[in-house]
């Protein structure tokens, strides 16, 4: 009875989310000098699997994603990320910073390869920016995401992972894998 109330309740949800999400024929907003999106106490979490969330089906930050052999949670956005070390004062570019949680469930029967360029921010144009390919010992905050690494079964890790965006952009999403075909999406709102 609690599985088909939940169904119940997610299929209503979803046209209500898209009702509040859809601007008609409004122009998008601009983004903010600084923005910071963070998961909120009735995040929704199932144990039930997923399929690709993405679009209509977008998640929110906060929510998982539970995939097929990993779980992946994006629990905040920082755009600017704070604490910009003094020697990048110069840089023109904003860093953003993207704190995610990733589990492999217990039963896996093989690691996982993770690491930052699993994480891209995307705009409204679909241009996409990845992970960064370099961070600094003091900066991003830590704990970092591993850059690279394998997680294996039963494992979680958690920490930021830092983007560079180029001075105006405006993201309105985090995507899982390829930026142009991921597994999941997190709505910046």
């Amino acid at each position: 009875m609690m599985v088909g109330m939940r169904k119940l309740i997610a299929a209503l949800a979803v046209p209500l989310v898209m009702a509040s999400a859809c601007g008609g024929s409004e122009k998008p907003k601009a983004t903010p000098a600084h923005v910071t999106v963070t998961a909120s106490a009735s995040a929704a979490q199932t144990n039930e699997a997923a399929p690709p969330q993405v679009g209509d089906g977008a998640l929110q930050i906060g929510q998982v994603r539970h995939g097929s052999g990993i779980d992946t949670t994006v629990m905040e956005v920082q755009i600017p990320l704070r604490g910009r070390p003094d020697y990048l004062a110069d840089e023109p570019d904003v860093f953003a910073g993207i704190r995610a949680k990733e589990c492999a469930h217990a039963d896996a029967t093989e690691s996982f390869d993770i690491g930052w360029s699993d994480f891209a921010l995307v705009d409204p144009d679909g241009s996409s920016y990845p992970g960064a390919s370099e961070s600094w010992d003091d900066w991003p905050p830590k704990p970092h995401l591993p850059m690279v690494g394998t997680l294996g079964a039963g494992r979680c890790v958690q920490g930021w992972v830092l983007v560079e965006l180029p001075a105006g952009a405006k993201v309105g999403r985090v995507a899982l894998g390829d930026p142009g075909d991921p597994a999941a999406e997190w709505l910046l709102k």
